[in-house]
């Protein structure tokens, strides 16, 4: 007798896993890339910390619960890292430069939580708990940014100081 058993991935899935890890590593260097463009070194520094804080703790919570993918390749599922690393850029974005970075990076990681769930790599507790943990961390660390208002240090061989730049 033969028995055929039901495959649940398809093509597709090779490609899915891909674009979601395309999404969560690109909205970090999305992050970095806007502080850098806009000469912002503080907003570098609470995206470093936010992103840092969120996969440090990830990485903790996932050697500390042993939760099984639906797939059931790994054990680490609770929280989706993806997610976390996805939503805690988002949230830097929206928090420091306003909705009209924030709301596309918000796009990107919803979408990157449905293409985990979608390829069975997490269930949407697992998404949704990586997204608090990295809306949390980055809520923690961000400030708003004020493109009208920047303050600069100088240093030069006879002193140095802070220049405030203005604009109305």
């Amino acid at each position: 007798m033969l028995t055929t058993l039901p495959v649940t991935a398809t093509a597709g899935d090779g490609a899915r896993d891909r674009q979601a890890d395309v999404l969560a590593i690109g909205l970090p260097i999305a992050s970095f890339a806007l502080a850098g463009w806009k000469h912002d070194g503080d907003g570098m520094r609470a995206a470093a910390k936010s992103i840092g804080l969120t996969a440090v703790t990830t990485v903790g919570l996932n050697a500390l619960i042993h939760k099984n993918t639906p797939n059931d390749d790994a054990d680490d599922a609770f929280p989706s890292g993806h997610s976390a690393i996805a939503f805690s850029s988002a949230t830097f974005l929206q928090r420091r430069y306003g909705w009209r970075a924030g709301l596309p990076a918000f796009a990107a990681a919803g979408t990157v939580g449905w293409l985990r769930v979608r390829t069975d790599d997490h269930d949407w507790t697992d998404v949704l708990g990586g997204a608090a943990l990295g809306i949390a961390a980055s809520m923690l660390f961000t400030q708003r940014w004020s493109e009208t208002v920047a303050f600069t240090p100088w240093i030069a061989p006879d002193g140095g100081g802070l220049a405030v730049h203005a604009r109305w």
